[in-house]
């Protein structure tokens, strides 16, 4: 008895959270500055793992497995029966696999662009192994078998087998790229990851189930901490679920024990828990969104009371918004003003319609044609409101603006005036692109070329990078999408240097993101790419100019010339720009080759260049003598790693090295940014040699 009134008074003192909290602080300080080392290991290891994450491509699978050694696989479909036997594989499948193992790393490198990389390493996973056979081992543990029966059933039966994966199993890897980018655009993405509102509908109906059957409250709480076991275990075991559901275990055991536990200590306490298990979960988003609304919704219940239910949810809506903008804003770099409004509609219909029908659906599959026409309605109505969004791209700043924002909201709840000054902060980025200095970038996109100038608030790409062998339809430009917004861009002028997919491929996407007020095209033939990209163009009632001789347009204080002809042949008919900057002079050169390079040095007469973007990735079909008899100071090259083009040229970086020119490579240096007209570097990788 004595001990238990000590352990009490110990859980009721400050003492106790307050070093606890410290304590998990410092050694998720200390395991951040430790770099992760990943087991070596040899191609011609067997290795075995259960499966943990399934994509599915038209001829291939993405898998993670949680083995002895975590790994990514790779998996290539070439026969018809590898089509037919990717439907057997699904999660808590445990797989046996050979194959070409490479260590993963990130195909291009930007100043903005979250690594990739770096997200699988927190989870452990350093190596992918590319293979194009695996076998299925029955080996499985009771929990492993159960789920991988569970995914299976959903996938052959169910043909809303994506939202039902979400709802029920945390799987959101099956809903397309543009129905999330519609969500995410609403501000009602955290509604479809299973969080605290899915958990509470399961295990507190369960409860209050239990309670009234068996009269017990503390029979019905281990009973129901039972169920969250085995359920954490069958789904996608995310930050968010086990935030969840510790905060039922903590605080309903608080009332089942009466031990008058304040709520801010129990906070302090699982933020401590948290830390301690993984010290990587600050970068988890989830995790931000889930327990920042979680907690400021328990500790400030009491003033989003009302006697009206819809003004509670109308409460609730708003400060939730509040609570998690400096999250969203660092995330996404974007905002939706119209999100607490469509958080109205969308909370009550996917928390109390379609997630408990889910439940429903799956037991009772006749039901599913209801739920294919709400999700029909679902879909219909975000892509709707997406297109009536008014859409603010914020710049991302330093992290500590972002904290300072958040608490300075907090502050704003006790006392009302200060939100005269959290409204200043918060309008204060908006003002940095016509404050910053003058800058061209050399963006990385791989095997490609994208350049974008920013100027007095003024922005254009030239070239958007693009991927070979892919229809203009299938490019996926997130990467440059995530960098223009994050560095606050929400209009732009696209001048393309010729049509080429590795230099226009991803602008169709960059149309649908983002304001394109202009496109300047080349003297070329008009390519089928193109003709895609005028038709958009003319649909959204966006300007296309194709750039003749000596015609010129104005960024900033960047002047923009164009100096070439029209060729027998889309490279050689580039266009090809000569641009002046604040007495700074550059040239691109598109993909242009030795030929047209002679041709223009008769033509114009070039003492100095500044920059010189260095013609076709490198290739020794440019880069002729001719041009380099022009003084350089700085040449870019903009090529992909390992490119089977084998691009730059050997002889070409030669060249230039025997001119004492400085090689910016994107291959090596990553995105490379260059302020006016101070000709100051910055790379996103190592520091310029």
């Amino acid at each position: 008895m004595h001990f238990s009134l000590q352990f009490r008074k110990i859980l009721l003192s400050n003492y106790f959270y307050i070093p606890v909290l410290i304590l998990a602080s410092v050694y998720t300080i200390v395991r951040q500055f430790i770099p992760k080392k990943p087991i070596e290991i040899k191609n011609n290891n067997t290795f075995y793992g259960t499966v943990t994450s399934k994509k599915v491509g038209e001829d291939y699978l993405l898998l993670e497995t949680n083995g002895k050694i975590p790994l990514q696989v790779f998996v290539t479909l070439k026969e018809q029966e590898d089509f037919v036997f990717k439907d057997t594989i699904t999660v808590g499948s445990k797989i046996a696999f050979q194959g070409e193992i490479e260590r993963i790393q990130d195909k291009t490198s930007s100043f903005y662009v979250s690594s990739y990389a770096k997200y699988l390493e927190n989870k452990n996973i350093f190596y992918r192994v590319t293979t194009g056979n695996i076998q299925k081992i029955k080996q499985n543990s009771l929990i492993e078998s159960i789920k991988e029966q569970l995914h299976f059933r959903i996938e052959q039966h169910f043909k809303t087998s994506a939202y039902l994966k979400t709802f029920l199993l945390g799987e959101q890897n099956e809903l397309s790229k543009v129905t999330k980018q519609n969500y995410q655009t609403l501000g009602i993405s955290h509604l479809f990851a299973l969080s605290g509102m899915h958990i509470s509908f399961l295990v507190g109906g369960l409860y209050l189930f239990l309670k009234k059957i068996m009269k017990n409250e503390k029979i019905s709480f281990y009973l129901a901490i039972c169920f969250l076991v085995i359920y954490y275990l069958l789904v996608k075991q995310s930050p968010s679920i086990l935030r969840a559901c510790l905060f039922f275990v903590m605080f309903e055991g608080n009332k089942v024990y009466d031990l008058h536990i304040r709520p801010y200590q129990i906070l302090l306490f699982l933020l401590s828990i948290f830390l301690l298990l993984n010290p990587y979960i600050l970068g988890e988003v989830s995790f931000l969104y889930s327990f920042s609304i979680a907690s400021g919704l328990i500790l400030y219940s009491t003033h989003l009371q009302s006697e009206k239910k819809i003004l509670t949810l109308l409460k609730s809506s708003l400060f939730s918004f509040m609570l998690s903008l400096p999250i969203t804003l660092y995330v996404q770099n974007q905002l939706n003003p119209l999100s607490v409004l469509f958080n109205l509609f969308y909370i009550p219909f996917i928390s109390s319609i379609l997630f408990p029908l889910s439940f429903l659906v799956f037991l009772f599959p006749f039901l599913e044609p209801i739920y294919s026409i709400l999700i029909l309605l679902l879909e219909g109505s975000s892509k709707i409101c997406v297109e009536l969004s008014p859409l603010l791209t914020f710049p991302k700043i330093s992290i500590f603006y972002f904290i300072f924002l958040f608490l300075l909201f907090l502050i704003c709840l006790r006392y009302r005036k200060v939100f005269i000054i959290y409204i200043l902060v918060f309008f204060l980025p908006f003002l940095f692109p016509y404050l910053k200095q003058d800058t061209l970038t050399m963006i990385d996109v791989g095997q490609g070329d994208c350049f974008l100038f920013e100027s007095k608030g003024n922005v254009l790409l030239l070239d958007t990078g693009g991927i070979e062998g892919k229809n203009i339809e299938e490019q996926d430009a997130s990467n440059l999408i995530q960098e223009l917004k994050a560095r606050g861009i929400s209009k732009v002028e696209v001048a393309l240097s010729h049509g080429d997919l590795d230099h226009s491929g991803n602008l169709l996407d960059l149309m649908k993101q983002f304001k394109v007020s202009s496109i300047f095209l080349n003297l070329g033939n008009i390519s089928s790419t193109e003709k895609k990209i005028i038709a958009l163009a003319q649909e959204k009632h966006i300007p296309t100019k194709i750039m003749k001789k000596g015609e010129s347009f104005v960024v900033g204080n960047f002047q923009f010339l164009q100096i070439n002809d029209k060729w027998d042949n889309e490279n050689d008919s580039s266009s090809i720009y000569f641009v002046v900057s604040q007495n700074r002079t550059m040239l691109f050169l598109g993909d242009a080759s030795k030929e047209v390079e002679e041709k223009l040095m008769e033509t114009y007469d070039f003492p100095h260049l500044a920059l010189l973007k260095v013609a076709h990735h490198g290739s020794n079909t440019s880069t002729s003598d001719a041009l380099l008899k022009t003084k350089v100071d700085i040449a870019l090259i903009s090529v992909g790693r390992n490119n089977r083009y084998h691009h730059p040229s050997d002889i070409v970086i030669q060249k230039l090295k025997q001119k004492n020119i400085k090689i910016y490579q994107s291959s090596q240096k990553g995105s490379v940014e260059i302020k006016f007209p101070t000709l100051n570097i910055k790379t996103s990788l190592e520091a310029p040699s």
